[in-house]
């Protein structure tokens, strides 16, 4: 009897957590669609990020800096990625659960792929002897996306894959560790050039590192 309650409690709880993930990806896709329409160029923006001016952009300034930075890479296409929100978090909402199957050493039987019409994701080119780990990367890689789960919402803005860039190098306190210093440059407070330094940076160390990236970079 305990053991069955147990289930139906986590059964439960499995359930409403699909649910919110669902409703946080419907919010989102509102918040993104709202925030792309009523854009404004005066706003400020991913270069410009004073507080002080008067914001016209609906979804405030977190808004107006997200809607300038979609619509800057991806254009008009940037409604689209909206509307792909809006579909996600519905489907996530409808459905009663969703399972992850970690296969190990070679994987799952095929027949039961087939019979399920599983979908199946890569994460890499890379073996795992179990799909445990795999599976915890693609949750962590989706959650992190959903707003209000990093402290900083401008941290998904500028990483590694942004327009096809690996990040630049990170440096924080103190300005010395061992006979090591930090760029001058990121200490001049010089937005133009630190921006500028950042940017040589990953473009440095994508066409050294990921020579597939690089290509896709130069072709944009």
């Amino acid at each position: 009897m305990n053991s069955q309650i147990l289930t139906n409690i986590n059964s439960f709880i499995k359930k409403r957590l699909i649910e919110l993930l669902g409703i946080l990806l419907i919010i989102t896709s509102i918040f993104l669609f709202l925030s792309i329409i009523s854009y404004s160029p005066s706003d400020p923006n991913f270069i410009y990020l004073s507080e002080n001016t008067e914001i016209k952009n609906i979804g405030g300034f977190y808004g107006s800096v997200i809607s300038d930075f979609l619509l800057q890479s991806l254009g008009l296409i940037s409604i689209l990625l909206s509307f792909n929100y809006l579909v996600w978090g519905l489907k996530l909402v409808k459905e009663k659960t969703i399972n992850i199957i970690c296969g190990h050493f070679e994987g799952v039987d095929q027949r039961v792929i087939e019979s399920r019409n599983i979908e199946e994701i890569s994460i890499g080119d890379f073996i795992l002897s179990g799909g445990e780990t795999a599976a915890y990367v693609f949750i962590d890689a989706i959650v992190r996306l959903i707003p209000g789960v990093l402290g900083n919402s401008q941290s998904v803005l500028e990483e590694s894959f942004e327009n096809n860039l690996l990040e630049y190098p990170q440096y924080t306190k103190p300005q010395k560790w061992e006979s090591k210093c930090v760029p001058n440059v990121l200490l001049s407070g010089d937005h133009a050039k630190i921006k500028d330094w950042r940017l040589s940076q990953s473009e440095a160390i994508t066409r050294r590192r990921r020579p597939d990236l690089w290509k896709k970079y130069k072709k944009k």
